[in-house]
């Protein structure tokens, strides 16, 4: 028999059961369950966008994509539509842009632009 002693914690407080579902704090996010949220940007699932790195592009074939990139030097993050082309879980620009900013996208969608 484990007795505890004032002050002590009980480590399976703090775990988590792997199987149960993440609480939605988010209201936008439990009135819209197919959106997503990325650093300012609420996204939905249903018009097209992926979230990274959970769903990389498999495309065989270079794509025109809309991305969320988010900016390291700067700290922002910012939206770009057709100035990108994903394949095979990768992306590059489609303009030129040198070394201004170094950056990560956060979410991707097939660019309307591609589409027609």
């Amino acid at each position: 028999m484990s007795e505890q002693l004032e002050g002590q914690m009980n480590i399976y407080d703090f775990l988590s059961d792997p199987n149960k579902e993440p609480e939605i704090k988010d209201e936008y996010i439990r009135e819209n369950p197919t959106c997503f949220y990325v650093f300012g940007h609420y996204l939905d699932k249903e018009q097209g966008w992926h979230k990274m790195p959970e769903e990389l592009p498999t495309f065989n074939t270079w794509t025109l994509v809309d991305v969320v990139l988010f900016g390291k030097k700067t700290g922002t993050a910012w939206m770009e539509h057709g100035k990108w082309e994903a394949q095979y879980w990768a992306f590059r620009s489609v303009d030129n842009r040198g070394n201004a900013e170094t950056t990560e996208i956060l979410a991707w969608k097939i660019s309307e632009k591609d589409e027609n």
